[in-house]
């Protein structure tokens, strides 16, 4: 009988930590756009690769800057060059959902482009990163992928 009470009090522990593990939220960073930025394109190289303005967001992305709570983006100004970064924070329970189906389908239709005639640059947009963390959502087509996303993590 105490045998079947203490498995009865161990199924309901586990069940609690469980139920505690699947509900619990991911926390939201208080890192602000700049300096999530800063972090990881100290890391990388960015030669070549300019901060682009609220017009050349939404041209490339079809999002607005006020959409969010901030938005860093670098991309270089060489057509043929398909390294760019791109870090937004998202507003207080703001879903990312809109924003990377957006990225997605700007990376898909660039894929596209680049895929018959500059192999190099077909093959970094296939080694893509993109993720979310803490609030931010982080997208890079960069050689020092591995390098930009240890920066982000460790940042937030």
């Amino acid at each position: 009988m105490k045998k079947y009470r203490i498995m009865e009090i161990i199924c309901i522990v586990i069940l609690v930590l469980f139920i505690g593990i699947l509900s619990k939220e991911e926390t939201l960073s208080n890192k602000t756009v700049k300096e999530v930025a800063k972090a990881v394109t100290a890391a990388v190289n960015t030669e070549g690769l300019k901060k682009q303005k609220e017009l050349q967001i939404k041209k490339e992305f079809s999002f607005t800057v006020d959409s969010f709570d901030g938005v860093y983006y670098i991309k270089s100004d060489d057509i043929m060059d398909v390294r760019e970064i791109l870090i937004i924070r998202l507003k207080e329970n703001q879903t990312s959902d809109e924003a990377i189906e957006k990225i997605e389908k700007r990376l898909k239709d660039k894929q596209t482009l680049f895929e018959g005639y500059a192999p190099e640059q077909s093959a970094m947009l296939k080694d893509y990163c993109l993720k979310q963390k803490a609030g931010f959502i982080f997208y890079a087509v960069l050689e020092e992928k591995e390098t930009a996303i240890s920066a982000f993590n460790k940042i937030l």
